[in-house]
Parts: C-alpha cells; structure tokens; sequence
C-alpha cells in the first residue's frame, strides 16, 4: 500500500518515487515504457489496418489488370508497383504489432507514390505535357476506363496512395496524442 502511494506517474508517461515528507520525486528512468491508453491504441491498429486494406486492394487490383487482363504496366505504373508493393507488408506488420511509428517508413513511400502518381494523371489528362510512356499505346490513351472514363488506372492509383497517407498520417498523430483544444 505504501508502495502505491510512492509511485506516481507524471504526465509524460515517466515515474517518480516521493520520498516520505518530500513533495516532489524524482524521476526514475526505466527499461520499460508505460503502457498507452487503449482506446489510442485500437484506434491506431484500426486506422493501420484500413491502411494496410487500401494497400492490399491496389496491389491485388494491378496484378489483376496486368495477370487477368494482360494490361501491359508502362514504365510510371511499375515505378508505383514498386512503392506500393512493400506498403502491404509494412503496414502490415505494423497494425499486427500496433507500431504508429511505421509512418517514419510508409509516408515517404506512399508520398513518393502520390507525386507520381499525380504526374502520371497529368500526363493522361494533358498529353500535350511533353511527359510520354509507352509500353502498351501511352498514358494519354485511356486503356481501361471505368465510370465512363471518370476512373482510370492512374487515378486509382493516386486514390490509393493519398489514402494510404491520410490514414497512415491519421495513425501517427492519434498515437503521437496531438490534440485539439477540444478533444
């Protein structure tokens, strides 16, 4: 009981032992961190998951157009493959894990991913860009659209990527315990 009553623990997630008559203690470094609040910590496996989902579909969704339907991938598309690709298996293991800290290795890929995948969109929106890529008739023809052209594979893609990075952005802020005023 005694015990209890000596140990507190400060805001920042740090232990102190009060000494009998001493208002203050001392901080005591240890090897172990305090546990976080369980609801950050579902919440940051949810949002990881969703991450690690969004990842999933697009890289199931591009070995279908090119395996299923023989869509040859242009240069720009493996270029976003290979950013993509590894997201699965990062974000993966991170939401398994609770690891908030994968934004460190997922955000740079998944940015990197969205400027390309923003130049690749405006390559086929404006062919007169200068940009080209050819392997299978150029990104300004549109070779599959969906919704009556309002959907193509570059803009999937860029959907893709900038959820990824929302979602991994969200995951690292909720765990980071940025708050507003309000919450």
């Amino acid at each position: 009981m005694g015990e209890n009553r000596d140990k507190r623990i400060l805001s920042d997630g740090v232990r102190t032992r009060s000494r009998p008559g001493r208002r203050c203690g001392r901080p005591v470094r240890s090897s172990t961190r305090l546990p976080s609040h369980p609801v950050v910590a579902s919440n940051t496996r949810v949002v990881l998951g969703a991450a690690t989902a969004v990842a999933s579909v697009a890289t199931v969704g591009s070995l279908y157009f090119s395996l299923g339907l023989g869509l040859v991938p242009c240069d720009l598309c493996w270029y976003q493959r290979i950013l993509m690709y590894p997201l699965v298996v990062v974000l993966g293991v991170a939401a398994l894990e609770d690891r908030p800290g994968v934004a460190r290795t997922a955000l740079p890929l998944s940015g990197v991913g969205v400027v390309v995948a923003a130049y690749h969109v405006a390559i086929q929106v404006l062919p007169s860009s200068g940009g080209t890529c050819s392997v299978g008739g150029g990104c300004s023809s549109i070779l599959y659209p969906m919704l009556d052209g309002l959907l193509t594979i570059p803009r999937l893609s860029l959907i893709a990527f900038v959820l990824v990075s929302v979602l991994t952005a969200g995951a690292w802020v909720d765990a980071s315990g940025f708050r507003t005023a309000g919450s």
